[in-house]
């Protein structure tokens, strides 16, 4: 066991110029496991270079007790940044009643980077305990204090500091602000809504983002209307996005033809996609009616997504209705979306239907052939070979996807013979995009 005559050799071995000699050095006091040394040996260190009192901190780190927290917040409050930063590395590894009442002690008296780390502390460690003094720090605080505050309490929690934290909304920091609206759509309480309603006309986009985010979080349904309108109009694709999540979060009737027109016409990719995950999100029973008055709908691309979206909903009830569209309306992109729905239907009867979609003109029957694609099984391997033959459409594109088929039908059992020679063959072919395709499937199926 370890005792003060040897902690004083290792602090001299810590200041050998050799490597070897430190390498030991810190090998021994690592090796160190009585707590009840800590306290003199805290005295012998206070008194040396910065590099050795770097390693007392790494030892106090690995000790973690309760006797390790009072020599680090010393550390914590060193004029050194190397040993304040080394003290906090130290310091986050303890969990202890002595640590938390050591934080908040500090957030009274010690430096900015001391409080700053503190109130990241309490808040990571989720001290309910420290809720009231944290919520002191809120009017009288400097903008980064009262950032890792509102942090701190969003991280915590407790509804006791909503009222606070509303009345901190009149803060100018915008950093601040954005924080406040995180913390205040997390906590849970409507109540706090209106209040969260006036940034969503901020001048900053960040700002109006997070009051989106908030609000949808919320699940406040008063704002619907402002959140719809922000989503067709406001100019920063960011919250337009946000809109689109938290429409969709909010999942109510009314946001199904915005979210439609979003995903259909919004010049920002990432909200045309969001909004798709969006409406995926909805329930059904929430979309449904609205999606179905759609698909009468005069612009087809609105028209042709509303039956998109019937048909990603999979139930046989809609089979018949979208059978009817596919054979009585004229426009081809309502019948592509159709075709692209009907590879979301897990049901047997939607194969017969894509299969006669093959006849169809480019863009429907090439869709189509994804679709089939996407529901085959191990029974469709006669349907795959006539496709890669060309008997249902002589369309490379088909063929491709019946060649796909294949390897998705084989791809975990041995391929036939008779498959295999069908590929062969088509190796041996004279269309380059063809022979690539079977060449590929070929390579990763296995032959008896």
């Amino acid at each position: 066991m370890a005792n003060v005559q040897q902690v004083k050799r290792i602090i001299e071995d810590l200041k050998n110029p050799r490597a070897y000699f430190r390498s030991k050095a810190i090998e021994n006091l690592m090796a160190i496991t009585d707590a009840s040394l800590i306290p003199e040996m805290s005295r012998l260190f206070s008194k040396e270079p910065d590099f050795v009192k770097i390693q007392f901190c790494r030892f106090l780190g690995r000790i973690r007790g309760e006797l390790a927290v009072p020599p680090l917040v010393i550390l914590l409050l060193d004029k050194s940044e190397k040993i304040a930063q080394e003290a906090a590395n130290a310091l986050d590894r303890i969990d202890n009643d002595r640590k938390t009442e050591a934080m908040m002690l500090i957030l009274k008296r010690g430096n900015h980077f001391s409080k700053i780390y503190a109130i990241k502390a309490l808040g990571q460690g989720r001290k309910i305990k420290a809720v009231p003094v944290l919520i002191k720090l809120l009017p009288s605080g400097g903008p980064d204090i009262k950032e890792a505050a509102v942090e701190a309490l969003r991280l915590i929690g407790d509804p006791s500091a909503i009222g606070p934290l509303l009345k901190l909304l009149d803060e100018k920091n915008e950093r601040v602000i954005y924080n406040l609206l995180f913390a205040l759509g997390e906590m849970g309480e409507q109540k706090a809504a209106p209040d969260i309603m006036k940034f969503l006309s901020h001048h900053d986009q960040y700002i109006r983002k997070a009051a989106v985010w908030a609000l949808g979080k919320l699940g406040y349904r008063k704002a619907i209307p402002k959140l719809i309108q922000i989503l067709r109009y406001d100019e920063s694709e960011i919250v337009r996005e946000e809109a689109a999540k938290r429409l969709g979060q909010i999942g109510r009737a009314e946001v199904v033809k915005p979210l439609l027109y979003s995903k259909v016409f919004d010049k920002a990719h990432n909200v045309m996609v969001y909004s798709d995950w969006a409406l995926s999100d909805m329930s059904a029973e929430n979309k449904v009616g609205t999606l179905l008055k759609l698909t009468d709908e005069k612009d087809e691309t609105l028209r042709g997504q509303a039956f998109l979206e019937i048909a990603k909903i999979s139930n046989i009830k809609f089979l018949k209705f979208l059978r009817i569209a596919l054979s009585e309306d004229k426009s081809e992109y309502t019948r592509t979306c159709i075709a692209e729905g009907l590879g979301f239907m897990n049901i047997p009867e939607v194969k017969n239907i894509l299969k006669n979609l093959l006849k169809d003109t480019t863009p429907v029957r090439r869709k189509a052939a994804d679709s089939l694609l996407r529901v085959a099984t191990s029974e469709d391997s006669e349907l795959a070979a006539n496709m890669v033959q060309g008997a249902l459409c002589d369309d490379s594109y088909i063929r491709e996807i019946g060649i796909k088929i294949i390897e998705k039908i084989y791809r975990d059992s041995f391929v036939p013979e008779d498959i295999m020679e069908l590929l062969k063959g088509l190796v041996a072919g004279q269309d380059e995009a063809i022979k690539k395709a079977a060449e590929e499937a070929i390579s990763k199926l296995n032959v008896k």
